[in-house]
């Protein structure tokens, strides 16, 4: 075997490089998991539907509980406020707290008219709001005398130009809300509520959709259809009839429904979509439009890689490239051992050239490694793969820093002699190179060009002066590239705008030829020590 095959595969076959190796690996996965399950994540909320119906003063409640995934929710407080009284009632196992009031008189309820649908029954749970209403101020409408399955009826007189009439509300029992898909976050679900706690059965109900124009935003308009003296007076934007749509599925009488319509966005560019409910005769019940689908885009995902994993790689690519130059050259050329391997037939710009390719070669496939893991862990969050663009800039930003740090390790370890000398001046580097000029603050940068170059803060010198400073720090070159691929926003608090890259003269090739010298002019430097001899 060749002495610079053998060294290569000595120090990538090393315990301390496999140990690094795990580490580049594990590190960025579990950076990715947070930052991803982050974005996805959707804060558990608690939704209600209520109805009331009786007579008499004898009057029955029901609220439903359920959370933005649609399922009931049980063993929560319900509290009703009803005649100066406060009764709480648990939900039970179907997310409904029923409750029956009794002596009850007319006006506690605010009924004025025999048919008049009353508005004095409030309730609240825990957690609860409704509009932004305090606890206490949600409302359960009370119906009398109710048969119809498909509306609640309420007549009342109105006034108009003619006089007074009396005019006939009917309001559909039937309401869509919408619910996230658990384990789908990009995935909209339509929760469909039904009141109708006094009626023993409902006939079936039709589902239809149509497509609409797909937008990059979620939008959700929903609503119950209302008809006035028979007319409809409540309904869709955009109202179709069922031979303008087509038909989704059947339903039967249930207090909730959820429906995953996900069929429709498969093999399709279409993810939005108008639904509207239709009794059995085509009177229109419910509506709702919405996105279903709900991807983010590839700038949206690279704007949080670039704010979220790549600053913390930038930090952790540094450190491992700094213990593994040590481990592979410094600690043996601190302890006379590189020595003993120069006994053997090779040179000594063999031996260090191969052992700086190994420490560049297993960090940058390692970090390689991580970067496809960490996009992967992104599709299975998010739906969407971290762009290659984004991914090879990356990469050209990791192996800059990986580059340029070994080298610096091998170049101070030309001048110093002892251990400690070496890993002492190679961290303290690190600190400042690393810590002080980009992670987690640029505040050297920020020092000098607010207080030597006298740049106000805010202004396009003062964020081209500290974008200039990126290039003096091979840890810098994560924030030059994440302007390179089009994100704008991660550094924009700190150089006072949202500049692109071509504003603050970032392009392709001065990234490329800083780079280079960053990763050759330290190596080469010591690489020209050694080979004299000491």
């Amino acid at each position: 075997m060749k002495p610079i095959f053998y060294e290569i595969r000595r120090v990538i076959t090393s315990k301390s490089t496999l140990v690094i190796l795990v580490l580049m690996i594990v590190f960025p996965a579990l950076i990715a998991v947070s930052a991803a399950s982050r974005n996805s994540s959707i804060t558990l909320s608690v939704n209600s539907e209520a109805y009331g119906w009786g007579s008499n003063g004898t009057y029955n409640a029901t609220v439903l509980l359920f959370n933005n995934y649609g399922s009931p929710v049980s063993g929560t407080a319900v509290t009703y406020y009803v005649g100066g009284k406060n009764i709480t009632v648990d939900t039970n196992a179907h997310g409904f707290a029923n409750s029956t009031f009794r002596n009850i008189t007319r006006n506690e309820l605010g009924i004025s008219s025999p048919n008049q649908t009353g508005y004095g029954l409030n309730y609240s749970y825990r957690g609860g709001s409704q509009l932004g209403l305090p606890p206490g101020d949600m409302q359960v409408a009370v119906y009398q005398n109710q048969t119809n399955p498909y509306f609640t009826n309420n007549t009342l007189r109105t006034y108009g130009p003619s006089g007074a009439v009396n005019d006939t509300f009917s309001n559909s029992r039937y309401s869509f809300n919408t619910f996230s898909v658990q384990n789908s976050p990009q995935l909209t679900g339509i929760l469909l509520t039904y009141n109708a706690a006094e009626i023993a059965k409902s006939p079936p109900v039709y589902l239809y959709y149509r497509p609409l124009q797909n937008t990059t935003n979620q939008f959700i308009e929903t609503g119950s259809v209302t008809y006035t003296s028979g007319m409809k007076t409540v309904s869709a934007p955009a109202s179709y009839n069922e031979s303008q749509m087509k038909l989704y599925s059947e339903y039967t009488s249930s207090p909730m429904i959820d429906i995953i319509p996900s069929n429709l966005t498969v093999h399709t560019n279409t993810t939005a979509y108008a639904f509207e409910l239709f009794s059995s005769n085509g009177t229109e019940l419910a509506w709702i439009e919405l996105q279903l689908l709900i991807s983010y885009s590839p700038s949206g995902v690279s704007q949080i890689f670039f704010t979220a994993d790549l600053p913390l790689l930038s930090f952790f690519v540094p450190l491992i490239a700094t213990v593994s130059a040590y481990q592979s050259f410094g600690k043996d050329r601190a302890t006379g051992a590189i020595a003993s391997v120069l006994v053997r037939p090779i040179s000594r710009r063999t031996l260090m050239t191969s052992r700086f390719v190994s420490n560049v070669v297993s960090v940058t496939a390692a970090s390689a490694l991580a970067l496809g893991i960490t996009s992967l862990i992104y599709e299975h969050y998010l739906g969407i793969y971290i762009p290659a663009g984004a991914l090879l800039l990356s990469l050209w930003s990791l192996l800059v820093m990986t580059g340029a740090f070994v080298g610096i390790v091998y170049l101070v370890s030309m001048f110093l002699k002892s251990s400690g000398q070496i890993i002492g001046t190679s961290i303290g580097l690190f600190v400042v190179l690393v810590l002080l000029w980009v992670f987690p603050l640029p505040i050297i940068p920020l020092m000098i060009s607010s207080f030597l170059f006298r740049q106000p803060i805010g202004t396009f010198g003062y964020a081209s002066s500290i974008i200039g400073l990126y290039y003096v720090s091979p840890a810098g070159f994560s924030s030059l590239t994440s302007y390179l691929s089009g994100s704008t926003v991660s550094g924009a608090f700190l150089i006072g705008g949202a500049y692109t890259a071509k504003q603050l003269g970032i392009t392709l090739v001065s990234v490329v030829a800083a780079g280079l010298a960053w990763i050759l002019i330290p190596f080469l430097l010591a690489l020209i020590r050694f080979t004299r001899g000491d």
